[in-house]
């Protein structure tokens, strides 16, 4: 939950992460939001069931782990059509997210390349949720990180999968990686006007920061308008 050619707008988004400076606020872009694609933490043994490998800056991500009643996991080229079909390309699904809903299974496999290179990059990246019971997929969160120690995160889920707390599950699951991985700053963006996203933030122990005034574009709402979001944290305050 593109306009340009996806795989231009993530190419372009990548240089913007690079050379933004690090004791400034970056600009949000489609880039950013749609790495979002999320009680009190639950404590699962995540680390004993997918053991943690080594990375440059520290630990490497679980490409597979399992909650209660999910499975999360690193997306293969194998998901586009599950992936196109359940949330991607639904416009209801895709209404507040920060990125165009896809139109082809080509801005799908683009996504995918993006992901394999995140991962490739960073500690971890985009994971898909499916449920334990019958792998039925059941949407998206992850991680899109900005530097070793700050990422931004969120969820999307198919249609048929609201209503079940499996956000909240996947985003406490996402939480928990982040804290193994010494993440100091995990923050989300949602819109003003979703409050059912700001609620699970909240559940999941993200706290409210500041409201964004026509910072990012919701490309599904209103095409080329910024618009105002809601930024909720976990860790340090922002910097400057």
């Amino acid at each position: 939950m593109i306009a340009l050619a996806l795989s231009r707008i993530l190419e372009l988004g990548a240089t913007v992460m690079e050379e933004w400076p690090t004791n400034q606020e970056p600009p949000v872009n489609a880039v950013q939001l749609m790495r979002l694609f999320p009680i009190a933490p639950r404590k699962p043994s995540i680390v004993e069931r997918a053991p943690f490998s080594t990375y440059a800056w520290g630990m490497k991500g679980p490409e597979r782990f399992e909650t209660s009643r999910l499975v999360l996991r690193k997306p293969m080229l194998a998901d586009a059509g599950a992936i196109f079909i359940r949330y991607a390309s639904d416009p209801e699904v895709t209404r507040y997210l920060g990125w165009p809903g896809h139109q082809s299974i080509d801005d799908t496999k683009a996504f995918l390349t993006f992901s394999d290179a995140e991962w490739s990059r960073w500690p971890a990246g985009p994971y898909l949720i499916e449920s334990r019971s019958g792998h039925k997929l059941l949407g998206s969160t992850g991680f899109g990180f900005e530097t070793p120690l700050r990422a931004v995160t969120g969820y999307v889920l198919a249609r048929d999968a609201w209503g079940n707390g499996y956000a909240t599950e996947a985003l406490t699951a996402i939480v928990n990686i982040a804290e193994a991985l010494g993440v100091i700053r995990l923050y989300a963006l949602c819109h003003p006007d979703h409050p059912a996203s700001a609620r699970v933030l909240e559940k999941c122990g993200f706290r409210f920061e500041q409201r964004l005034e026509q910072f990012a574009e919701f490309p599904n709402l209103n095409p080329g308008c910024r618009e105002a979001c809601l930024r909720y944290v976990r860790g340090e305050a922002a910097p400057g």
